[in-house]
């Protein structure tokens, strides 16, 4: 990396992009130390891409059998300074990045936080990403049944979607059924896209019946290519 600060020095692009660039080949190279260096002695000030950087470089090889791996803990605070600063807001790449390394961490009650963070914040994932990570569901369960905050729609979908990917419809049917608000587009797709990959035929129908009764909304083409 001594060539690449050589580079550095030299280089007249724009400058977000050169800090952002460095940042990540620290952090490919597992070096977060220089990293957060380079990120502290940045000249201008930091934009998304910079930010997202840092946050995706710090979530980096979280797993929960090498504690060692990963700085969630700098990644939420770069999170912090973001929010902080009115430069620019956390996208929802931001967020996704840092619910993975909590989920890939088994911090899953830190990733529902950051779920309604999330959500509060007007950002809205593209695919229910801490389902997509957590493999361990009965954990999971575990970690919905007593975690404190609020059991929103994203947390409740997050749930569904992470039963029925494990093959786990009937734990899936459980928070569908147990929902105390109100269920979305995403909440009928999932359930009955589960259903339908156990061959659970009658309860899809009564799900999409369920669906057409509800005053929420209605089937679209997705749901009726499911």
């Amino acid at each position: 990396m001594e060539n690449a600060h050589k580079m550095f020095d030299e280089m007249t692009c724009e400058p977000n992009l050169t800090y952002s660039a460095l940042i990540h080949g620290f952090c490919n190279k597992g070096d977060n130390m220089n990293a957060q260096k380079v990120f502290d002695e940045m000249t201008c000030k930091p934009n998304l891409i910079t930010y997202n950087t840092m946050i995706h470089g710090f979530c980096q090889k979280c797993d929960v059998k090498n504690a060692r791996k990963g700085d969630l803990d700098t990644a939420r605070r770069v999170l912090d300074q973001m929010k902080d600063s009115k430069d620019c807001l956390p996208s929802t790449v931001t967020y996704t990045t840092l619910i993975d390394g909590y989920c890939k961490k088994g911090e899953l009650e830190e990733a529902m936080k950051c779920m309604s963070e999330m959500k509060k914040q007007g950002c809205l994932p593209g695919l229910l990403q801490c389902s997509d990570s957590w493999g361990d569901t009965k954990n999971a369960q575990k970690v919905f049944d007593e975690m404190t905050c609020e059991r929103d729609i994203i947390t409740c979908n997050t749930m569904i979607h992470g039963f029925c990917k494990n093959g786990d419809v009937n734990d899936a049917q459980k928070v569908f059924d147990e929902m105390t608000c109100n269920r979305n587009m995403i909440t009928y797709n999932t359930m009955i896209h589960g259903l339908g990959k156990k061959g659970d035929l009658d309860t899809v129908r009564r799900v999409l019946d369920r669906m057409k009764d509800s005053k929420d909304c209605l089937p679209d083409t997705v749901t009726l290519q499911l």
